[in-house]
């Protein structure tokens, strides 16, 4: 998950969301090597919003322009 420690306080819920969508340095790197554009399926369920936003955070990370779609039923 994260290479970073759990925080002592979260201050509110932007910052929560700021934390979960944090890329590991593993998932930076996945998609620096990645060509193309993703398509994140499920993107209005539980996880999905964070999941594009890590994959939004971690191409701009690895400086790769990409777009990132999200799909849902």
């Amino acid at each position: 998950m994260h290479s970073a420690s759990l925080p002592d306080s979260i201050a509110d819920v932007e910052a929560l969301d700021d934390w979960l969508s944090r890329p590991s340095e593993a998932c930076v790197e996945a998609l620096r090597s990645y060509p193309g554009d993703l398509v994140v399926l499920g993107v209005a369920g539980k996880m999905g919003p964070t999941l594009a936003r890590i994959a939004v955070r971690a191409s701009q990370a690895a400086g790769v322009t990409r777009r990132v779609t999200g799909g849902a039923r």
